[in-house]
């Protein structure tokens, strides 16, 4: 309900475990220590999840996606680029968030850009512009932000780096 949780090695929070942070607590993944999968998080009142610089993947299986929390949490994380609020945020994006920020892609999303197995969600401390989560910008993540100007594209894995709910000129100043 208060204070910092450090998981400082990999596997600290046990694989497919729901996790639920409450008050103003704050969960954050150790710099450098790569993935972990949770089957659901949940993040009550002011909590955190720090991702640091690693990965977050949330395998809901043929249960209810929840896209649209997780999303609610990045933006509130975002902070208008602070990446310091309540929500989902990263100390590692905080300190570069001229280059870096957290993207996340979705299984069910169309086309499925990331090439996750179904029922996954990806969260990624990555540079901003990846919308494919490969670790890079190039040809491929400049295609997804094209096919998706202008068109109503709003999530990250289509090309809105911005958190705004659309892909634009902002998007593309970004990438």
């Amino acid at each position: 309900n208060a204070g910092t949780l450090i998981e400082g090695v990999a596997g600290g929070i046990p694989t497919g475990n729901n996790l639920v942070v409450n008050g103003s607590a704050v969960v954050q993944l150790a710099a450098g220590i790569g993935g972990t999968t949770l089957s659901s998080l949940t993040l009550n009142g002011t909590s955190a999840f720090d991702l640091n610089n690693n990965h977050l993947f949330i395998n809901y299986g043929s249960g209810p996606d929840p896209i649209a929390s997780i999303v609610a949490y990045i933006e509130s994380g975002y902070n208008n680029g602070l990446w310091n609020g309540p929500g989902i945020d990263s100390s590692a994006a905080a300190a570069n968030s001229l280059s870096y920020g957290i993207g996340y892609a979705d299984s069910a999303d169309p086309g499925n850009p990331a090439n996750l197995p179904s029922g996954t969600i990806e969260i990624m401390y990555t540079l901003l512009g990846d919308a494919n989560l490969d670790g890079k910008v190039n040809g491929t993540d400049f295609n997804i932000l094209a096919s998706n100007f202008n068109t109503g594209g709003d999530s990250w894995d289509q090309g809105d780096f911005s958190y705004d709910g659309k892909v634009n000129g902002t998007d593309f100043n970004l990438l």
